[in-house]
């Protein structure tokens, strides 16, 4: 899919900060939704790029989802260099999408990264992976989703609410989507370790195979490591720690890893 075709919205002026989302296409809330609370940063001197990935929001469906393809178009979106951040599904299009240009990446984090490859004998990991796997075999594209959501901790209340339509639209689309589990991330992990791109590694203390994924991506690519006790999979847009505000800890702290002193 061209660049052009993406739905993408600039928020601040700045350092850019590209974030990429996860979830599965046919759902209502794309970049600007899923990052809601990370809107902030660009009243503190950020330019925020915040594309709707093809099939979510306001961009047109291209196909059953590939991390691979996505991490085309968004290693192109770094432009010149920027700071590049993914959560879940989108988290592990942004590991490719550095391995693809490390010389673009200024930094990389990585919120609940799905990246079953670095863990193939973790007992916690692996566990997971298959939950996910057999609540999206469910035969009707509702229920699965519905069961795919319950496993990964994906919350009710953060994200505007889709309708049964787009629900089962969700569902058929996690049912064709290319599994995160069936790409080798290591060729990307190494390109970026040998870069030397400073990277961030976050999970929501909630599912101890997210924690196994993260413990093997901060030692193999010399990562900050950071749990954020959201209690579900979107940490990044919890009201959690000192502040009562959606957001405050993870964009405190993804600010000082972005300005380290």
């Amino acid at each position: 899919m061209s660049l052009d075709e993406i739905h993408i919205t600039r928020l601040g002026s700045g350092p850019q900060v590209v974030m990429v989302h996860g979830s599965a296409q046919g759902g209502p809330a794309g970049g600007a939704e899923q990052f809601g609370a990370q809107q902030t940063l660009a009243d503190d001197g950020w330019e925020l790029v915040l594309p709707d990935r093809p099939g979510h929001g306001h961009s047109p469906s291209r196909g059953p989802e590939d991390l691979e393809q996505d991490a085309v178009w968004v290693a192109e979106l770094l432009g010149d260099g920027a700071h590049l951040v993914g959560h879940s599904y989108g988290a592990a299009i942004s590991l490719c999408a550095a391995g693809l240009r490390p010389t673009a990446v200024r930094s990389l984090t990585l919120i609940e990264a799905p990246i079953f490859s670095v863990a193939p004998n973790d007992p916690d990991a692996q566990a997971f992976e298959a939950q996910l796997a057999a609540a999206s075999a469910n035969e009707n594209p509702l229920a699965a989703i519905i069961a795919f959501s319950q496993v990964a901790g994906i919350p009710r209340d953060l994200l505007p609410a889709p309708s049964m339509e787009q629900l089962a639209r969700m569902g058929a689309g996690l049912q064709q989507m290319r599994p995160p589990g069936t790409w080798d991330a290591s060729i990307a992990i190494d390109t970026i370790t040998a870069a030397g791109i400073p990277t961030l590694v976050v999970t929501g203390g909630w599912n101890p195979g997210f924690e196994a994924i993260a413990h093997e991506l901060t030692r193999r690519l010399n990562a900050q490591r950071v749990v954020i006790n959201a209690g579900h999979h979107f940490p990044h847009l919890a009201s959690s720690g000192e502040t009562d505000i959606p957001g405050g800890e993870f964009n405190s702290t993804l600010e000082t890893f972005l300005r380290p002193s």
